[in-house]
């Protein structure tokens, strides 16, 4: 593995609730360096964004949380952690499907598409101290090689786009490296190519596609995301609204 810190400490188990639950509890108690992995083969409680559930069969995909220690940061900068994490999993999945990358898209703020199926999820849990992230852990569940799917959502594994079985441990390595390119990046000071490729990659971008906002539903085009981490919309009237994650939902294909 071509890293410098992510992934040269490992914490693997057989079977866990959720693995950034297991991270958060070694940075909590000082036993996770930066970059320290956990991964397991069996997730039983993952979670993703709005509280829903993770699917992941046993043993055919990455389910991993990555602790970082970006002390430098402060809360208003905590977008920039997920924007970073997003370009890493397309960088992954890019480089291990070349066929496909023109299909990979960030579904704000940070599931990650192919044409319009789910194939990874990311969730972010940020340790605060005086106004500073002290420690995050980027959780991240990667489909590979499951084949069913039961959940509401439309998902889609690596396995099923090429046609091949992929080695989980060399799958992992590589994300781990993608990620630490992209935390370097950011570290030195390239914040404009980091925003500017998060947005050319945003799922719908200057698409009309129908959302809703509490009882409201509407069409809009999506125009980009702030340095908070909303995502900008025009509305059919001509006027641009911002969203955050709580305030809106992507609804069906038009």
């Amino acid at each position: 593995m071509e890293t410098l810190f992510i992934g040269r400490q490992r914490f693997e188990e057989e079977q866990l609730l959720s693995t950034n639950a297991y991270a958060l509890n070694l940075l909590r108690n000082g036993l996770a360096r930066e970059g320290a992995v956990v991964i397991t083969k069996n997730q039983t409680a993952g979670r993703g964004q709005r509280g829903n559930t993770w699917e992941a069969e046993p043993g055919k995909n990455l389910t991993m949380s990555i602790v970082l220690l970006p002390s430098f940061m402060n809360v208003d900068q905590q977008f920039e952690l997920t924007k970073i994490s997003s370009l890493a999993v397309v960088g992954f999945l890019s480089e291990f499907m070349e066929k496909e990358k023109d299909k990979i898209r960030i579904k704000w703020p940070n599931d990650i598409y192919l044409d319009s199926r789910k194939i990874a999820g990311i969730l972010i849990e940020n340790v605060v101290r005086d106004n500073q992230i002290a420690g995050s852990v980027v959780g991240i569940g990667l489909n590979i090689n499951q084949e069913v799917f039961h959940s509401a959502v439309s998902a889609v594994s690596m396995k099923e786009c090429a046609g091949i079985e992929f080695n989980l441990r060399l799958c992992e390595e590589k994300l781990c490296e993608h990620l630490e390119s992209r935390y370097l990046q950011f570290l030195a000071g390239q914040k404009v190519k980091i925003d500017s490729d998060y947005r050319r990659l945003l799922y719908k971008l200057n698409e009309e596609h129908r959302f809703s906002s509490g009882q409201n539903n509407f069409t809009g085009i999506i125009q980009g995301v702030t340095a908070e981490g909303k995502i900008q919309i025009i509305l059919g009237s001509g006027e641009q609204k911002e969203f955050d994650l709580k305030e809106l939902k992507f609804e069906q294909e038009l």
